[in-house]
């Protein structure tokens, strides 16, 4: 049996590094703020912990939560576009 001499990917904390220096918040939430800020994802920013709770109240897993999520924010962008146009 060989050992692979490739090590995982360092990350840093629970939440792991996605790119954000120096905006990692202390807590998910604020990890999550400072990636929705940086990505442009302000739907998912004001509305992710309404779709959190109601996930942990259906049981969803966690794909559906993220598809819920997701699916409102490509939504409201179209609502958005449609007021712009």
């Amino acid at each position: 049996m060989t050992q692979s001499t490739t090590s995982a990917p360092a990350t840093s904390g629970r939440w792991g590094s996605f790119g954000l220096p120096g905006q990692r918040g202390a807590t998910p939430s604020d990890t999550i703020d400072a990636a929705c800020r940086t990505l442009g994802l302000s739907g998912v920013r004001s509305r992710w912990e309404e779709f959190a709770s109601q996930a942990l109240r259906e049981h969803a897993s966690y794909a559906d939560f993220l598809a819920d999520l997701l699916e409102s924010e490509c939504e409201d962008r179209d609502a958005r576009c449609k007021v712009r146009r």
